[in-house]
């Protein structure tokens, strides 16, 4: 089984693939493909580098928390768009449907490490995933009662103390029905712990990236500053980034995107990847026409 997103496609070739390196691995649970960004633009469709720590991705210890750990020092999502065993999938969906926490991709963070308890996982070096670029995620549902923060700051705060707690049980028990290791328990402190190499990953991004806006100003002139000071210093930033974002998607069609990913030594089925780009081509005209 696997999630898929709405307005994304996957092309069935790899999807195939897939389950043909599930059915021969037992001891895996998750396998999934690469991915390249789409991004349309009146009748043009482009193509963008997307997700790049995908490539060689494989998580083969024996060790779930090892697993755990070294994704999330170097986090990327690897899982929540997966194919699955369905059987892991159902205990993983049930898990995390229960409950909505207040902070956000609480959903995804909780696949990505529930996948990774239930096996090995690995990303085959084919083209898999077409994710969409012109669209914001959905970061929540309207059932939160507060404003949805990051794990970053929801974890530390007190308001969420009790939440946290539930979280942390709710992990533990969804672990318990996933583990294979019976001799194995999982405690609340031991996924706390395990949650935080990926906090502490995000703290020193964050920190990166403040640094990244320090230089951003640095090159953009006072005047312009001023002129735009109104917007908020941080939407023009992201404003600045986001146009530079559609930029590089505009410089390559997608077709030139996947040749440059097939350069690197990935499979791509093109007779598939045509029928992403015609699905494409047709919604755009569509919409031109009315």
């Amino acid at each position: 089984m696997m999630l898929g997103g709405d307005d994304e496609f996957y092309l069935a070739s790899a999807l195939s693939s897939c389950i043909q390196f599930l059915t021969k691995e037992s001891a895996y649970s998750s396998c999934g493909g690469r991915a390249i960004g789409f991004h349309t633009y009146k009748k043009n469709i482009f193509g963008g580098k997307q997700y790049p720590k995908l490539k060689d991705f494989s998580l083969d210890s024996d060790s779930a928390s090892e697993r755990i750990e070294s994704h999330f020092c170097n986090y990327v999502p690897a899982h929540v768009y997966s194919v699955i065993r369905s059987s892991k999938w159902k205990i993983i969906c049930k898990h995390t449907c229960e409950k909505e926490f207040n902070f956000y991709a609480a959903f995804e963070l909780q696949i990505e490490f529930l996948t990774i308890v239930s096996g090995k996982s690995k990303i085959i070096s084919e083209l898999m995933w077409m994710r969409n670029q012109e669209v914001p995620p959905v970061t929540g549902t309207r059932h939160s009662k507060f404003v949805k923060l990051s794990i970053l700051e929801w974890w530390s705060d007190k308001r969420f103390k009790e939440e946290k707690e539930e979280f942390l049980y709710r992990m533990k028990k969804a672990c318990e029905d996933l583990s294979a290791n019976i001799n194995f328990k999982y405690s609340e402190k031991m996924i706390a712990n395990l949650f935080e190499v990926y906090i502490n990953k995000l703290y020193k991004n964050q920190i990166s990236e403040k640094n990244l806006f320090k230089k951003i100003l640095n090159l953009i002139s006072y005047r312009k500053i001023l002129g735009l000071m109104s917007y908020g210093t941080k939407k023009l930033i992201k404003e600045i980034i986001r146009w530079e974002k559609i930029s590089i998607y505009m410089k390559r069609s997608l077709e030139v995107e996947a040749n440059l990913l097939e350069a690197e030594g990935v499979s791509v089925n093109y007779e598939d990847l045509n029928q992403v780009i015609l699905a494409l081509k047709y919604s755009k005209n569509e919409k031109l026409d009315t």
